[in-house]
């Protein structure tokens, strides 16, 4: 999995989504979250 630089987005193809375990996809899904939060709080006035 490649991690975008400057942020913890991963890039995630398909077929690697279906070689996870439930944890891996567990820790990417957590890892997508956090980014949303994030820009979301980044992005209030």
């Amino acid at each position: 999995m490649a991690r975008t630089v400057g942020s913890s987005n991963k890039e995630i193809k398909l077929p690697e989504v279906f070689e996870m375990t439930p944890d891996e996809r567990i820790e990417v899904l957590a890892i997508l979250l956090t980014d949303i939060i994030c820009e979301e709080l980044c992005n209030q006035d």
